[in-house]
Order: C-alpha cells, then sequence, then structure tokens
C-alpha cells in the first residue's frame, strides 16, 4: 500500500541579512527543485517581512524527513508547523517548488484578512489555507522574472527577480551614505594633497 499523501505548512524566520537574502532564497530554491524531484515532493514557497511560510505535499514520509531537514538549516530559525494533514492528490502538483513573493496583489489579499504587516505565526489554519490557496492562483515567480541564477540539474531554469528581493532603502539610508562617502573623499584627497 503506497504511503499516505500529506500536506505540511510550517512557518519560520529568515536569518538572512539585507545582503545574503537573494543568495539564500537563490540556494533554497536550487536545492529544492533538485531534490523535490527526486522525492517526487511539491509546494510552494512564501517570503515576505523576513518570513517564510512553505507548504510541501508528497507521501508522508518523504514530507517529514525533509520538514525534519529543513529544521536543522541554519537559513532560517523559529520553525513552526503550522498545520498537516492528509490530502488526496497533491495540489502543487506541477512544481516542484513554487516561487510567490510579498507583491502588491498579496498585500491586497492580507490587508483584506487583517494581516498586515505579514506574520505567519498569527494566522490560524484556516486562514493558512486560504492563503495557500490564493498563492495557487499566483504567477510562479521564480519563473517569470528576470533571471540571476540558473541550474542545469533538473534542466530547469530557477530565477529570482533582483527587483523583488532588493530592500527598501530610506532616504535618510541615502543621504548617510552619501554623507559618508564625501567625508571619506575629502579626507582621502586631504591626505593625498599633504602627501605630494
Amino acid at each position: 500500500m503506497p504511503d499516505t499523501l500529506v500536506r505540511l505548512v510550517y512557518a519560520s524566520r529568515s536569518t538572512a541579512d539585507i545582503h545574503q537574502l537573494k543568495s539564500h532564497l537563490s540556494h533554497i530554491l536550487m536545492t529544492a527543485h533538485r531534490q523535490n524531484l527526486r522525492h517526487q515532493i511539491v509546494g510552494v514557497l512564501f517570503y515576505g517581512n523576513g518570513y517564510f511560510l512553505q507548504c510541501i505535499e508528497g507521501q508522508r514520509q518523504k514530507v517529514e524527513a525533509l520538514y525534519a531537514a529543513l529544521q536543522k538549516d541554519s537559513r532560517h530559525q523559529d520553525v513552526t508547523l503550522m498545520d498537516q494533514h492528509p490530502i488526496e492528490q497533491c495540489q502543487f502538483s506541477t512544481w516542484q517548488m513554487k516561487y510567490v513573493r510579498l507583491d502588491d496583489q498579496l498585500q491586497d489579499f492580507l490587508a483584506q484578512h487583517h494581516l498586515l504587516p505579514f506574520n505567519p505565526f498569527e494566522m490560524s489554519p484556516p486562514l493558512i489555507q486560504t492563503l495557500i490557496d490564493h498563492l495557487y492562483e499566483q504567477t510562479d515567480q521564480s519563473e517569470s522574472a528576470k533571471i540571476i541564477n540558473h541550474t542545469q540539474h533538473t534542466g530547469a531554469q530557477i530565477a529570482i527577480s533582483e527587483q523583488v528581493l532588493e530592500p527598501h532603502i530610506s532616504k535618510f539610508s541615502l543621504m548617510l551614505f552619501a554623507g559618508i562617502t564625501l567625508i571619506c573623499g575629502i579626507l582621502l584627497f586631504c591626505y593625498y594633497y599633504a602627501s605630494a
């Protein structure tokens, strides 16, 4: 008798700083595409506001083994099981790992449910299921965006949009950076002028 199909949903907090995030997500997606294809696991990865929400579907033993490995992954912390239940068939059967980001459409969805700022730890299981259904309808943004990384392991391109992952930089941060750059330039000029 084949192993029961299950859906497992967990939430976690990213440990990446703004400079590591792009490479972390790229590596997560490449690994997921390669490993999930081998183990016949499918699902969706959602990242927003420093949090991951991931749904994985497949045979119970393989899904639980993957979840155990994910709990040890240093790229996130506070890994928390949000839901797990048997399913008749996999909803995300066409994606080894679909990637969806927190875009305007999802912002609107979360706002309608009073879930902004996004924090999956505050969501009930029925609301998580509603969000998972909504994610199923979204474009796979790892394929539709500008390619910054790809792998030949599965013959599939895995991409992440630079625009998607670039941190928001405030005007104050830009002014501070410009000021520091100016001061460094003046000090260098004075140093070279004095030593000439």
